[in-house]
């Protein structure tokens, strides 16, 4: 957890760092729900790390409640947070199964005994508070008062997540491995390589920004049935 969190400030600081170096975009095609939408909420910021850590000790009684949070970690989310409210343009491409693949998550941690009652009810508001959370995003296109976004539902399975960050002479990209730490990269080739895969992906997602509204509605509202089901 500290290092993770030490990789999350000096991507913050990264942000910050840019913020007067002209016109910049952050395009991202990610398999999981993005910390914009998951950082406000404590419990669902914590389950993708207690699912890592779960995964990779293999420690069988490991409890949601066990997690041991460094005293800066949220203090250091938050900023990462304000960084990414604070560029103009976001291009956003998400799996059709993120909400989904939470809710699996969910309910396999708690068939273990691993989540407490009291913990899944939390998630689900959590998880129900996030989605709205992109629901308005879709409608406005605005994510808080400055950003714009797009986001787009991916038509094809998102194996992995990828991060492109753009502005006047300078990119940086990231990469989110398969036991959920962060890969950063700042050759331009691999770089380019990112930015061409994330474009590439849009040819193959379907808009959901201010356009395709029956397409919108139909979707979020699939979600919130499948993200009610936690406590069935």
């Amino acid at each position: 957890m500290e290092q993770y969190e030490k990789k999350i400030k000096m991507i913050a600081e990264i942000l910050h760092n840019t913020q007067n170096n002209g016109k910049r975009i952050l395009r991202s095609a990610i398999s999981h729900l993005p910390y914009l939408f998951t950082i406000p909420y404590q419990n669902l910021t914590l389950l993708r790390q207690y699912k890592r850590i779960y995964l990779m000790k293999g420690i069988p009684t490991f409890r949601f409640s066990d997690m041991i949070v460094p005293s800066g970690f949220r203090t250091v989310m938050n900023q990462l947070l304000k960084e990414c409210f604070e560029i103009p343009r976001h291009l956003l491409i998400i799996d059709r199964n993120t909400f989904s693949s939470i809710v699996k998550d969910i309910d396999y941690f708690y068939r273990r005994q691993l989540i407490t009652e009291n913990e899944r009810m939390d998630l689900k508001e959590e998880l129900l508070a996030s989605l709205t959370s992109v629901e308005n995003v879709t409608a406005t296109g605005m994510l808080g008062q400055r950003a714009e976004m797009s986001i787009y539902l991916s038509d094809v399975a998102l194996e992995t997540s990828y991060v492109h960050f753009e502005a006047d002479a300078f990119e940086n990209s990231y990469q989110y491995t398969y036991f959920g730490d962060i890969l950063n990269f700042n050759k331009s080739i691999i770089c380019q390589m990112h930015k061409n895969w994330i474009e590439s992906l849009k040819r193959y997602s379907t808009l959901i920004t201010q356009t395709g509204e029956m397409q919108r509605i139909d979707f979020f509202k699939e979600q919130r049935e499948i993200v009610k089901t936690i406590l069935n």
